[in-house]
C-alpha cells in the first residue's frame, strides 16, 4: 500500500542524514520528546530507516512514521484527565505491528486500521520495519460523537466492510492532499473524519 506520505512536509526526523552509529539514540530521543509518555525498548543497534513527519489538522494532527523494528510502551501522565488527550486512527502501510491496550490486542498488517486511546497505556511491537500513519483527534470530540469507541481500541476494523473501506480510502487521500489544503480546510477534514468513524464497525 505504498503511497506518497505527506509530500512537501519537512521531516521532524530523518535518519538518512545521520551517522549510522548515532541513529538509534537520535530516534529514541526525538520520539520520546515528540510523544511525551513514550518509552522505547529493543531498539536494534543498527537502524537502517527512520522518519517522522506531521502536519496540523485543526484541533488534531496527521502523522507518518517509518521505523525500524522496535517495541513502544506508552503511559499517560499520572493524575491527568482527557482534556488534552487524543484518540488516534492508525493505519499500517508497510510491515506488521502488534497493538495492545486495555486487555485487548490485535496484529496490524498492510492496510489494517485500529484505534488507540492516549488516555490509557498502550503497547506497540513491530518485529520488522514499519510504515504507519495516524490521525490524532481530540478525545472528547471523538467520544462525544461515538462514546462506544472508548471500548473499541486495539481492535481491527473489518477491512471488508464498505464503511471501513471508505474510511481507509479517505485517510489515504487525506495523507496525499493535506499539505496542499488551507488551515481551515484541514480543520474541516478532521471534523469529517471524526464523523466518518461512525461508518466503520
Amino acid at each position: 500500500m505504498e503511497t506518497p506520505i505527506l509530500p512537501h512536509v519537512p521531516s521532524l526526523l530523518d535518519l538518512s542524514g545521520i551517522e549510522e552509529d548515532r541513529r538509534a539514540g537520535v530516534w529514541e530521543l526525538t520520539a520520546t520528546s515528540v510523544f511525551p509518555g513514550l518509552s522505547i525498548d529493543h531498539m536494534p543497534s543498527r537502524v537502517p530507516v527512520g522518519q517522522i513527519r506531521s502536519i496540523a489538522m485543526g484541533g488534531g494532527s496527521l502523522w507518518s512514521v517509518l521505523s525500524a523494528p522496535l517495541q513502544i510502551n506508552y503511559a499517560p501522565a499520572s493524575g491527568g484527565d482527557d482534556a488534552g488527550a487524543s484518540i488516534s486512527l492508525m493505519m499500517q502501510l508497510l510491515g506488521s505491528m502488534e497493538v495492545s491496550q486495555n486487555h485487548r490486542a490485535c496484529v496490524m498488517s498492510e492496510g489494517d486500521m485500529c484505534l488507540i486511546d492516549e488516555r490509557f497505556p498502550f503497547h506497540l511491537h513491530g518485529q520488522v520495519s514499519n510504515d504507519i500513519v495516524f490521525l490524532r483527534m481530540p478525545r472528547r470530540t471523538v467520544l462525544g460523537r461515538h462514546p462506544y469507541l472508548e471500548n473499541g481500541t486495539a481492535h481491527l476494523f473489518d477491512c471488508e466492510d464498505p464503511g471501513a473501506m471508505l474510511l481507509r480510502d479517505t485517510l489515504l487521500r487525506t495523507l496525499q492532499a493535506a499539505p496542499d489544503l488551507r488551515e481551515e480546510q484541514r480543520g474541516a477534514v478532521l471534523a469529517a473524519m471524526v464523523q466518518m468513524l461512525g461508518a466503520a464497525p
